[in-house]
């Protein structure tokens, strides 16, 4: 059991503006953590180092990933 995927990380990057401070390079490797299933607490890790982190919190990017992850596995 995952729940994240391309389409809902990509809504919560662009909802959010998480990710305006990392490399086209470095999204494309997050997308492919995301593909492989990594930890969302390790894409949170990732998308915290690539944002600006005076908005968001490490806490507050894993929360939101879980939230969405959650959603996505009970439909």
């Amino acid at each position: 059991m995952y729940g994240l995927n391309f389409s809902n990380v990509y809504e919560l990057c662009n909802k959010h503006r998480w990710f305006t401070q990392g490399t086209k390079e470095q999204y494309c490797k997050m997308f492919r953590m995301v593909d492989v299933e990594t930890p969302i607490e390790e894409i949170a890790a990732v998308i915290w180092l690539c944002s600006d982190v005076s908005e968001w919190s490490k806490r507050e990017i894993l929360t939101e990933l879980q939230t969405v992850a959650k959603k996505d596995l009970q439909n």
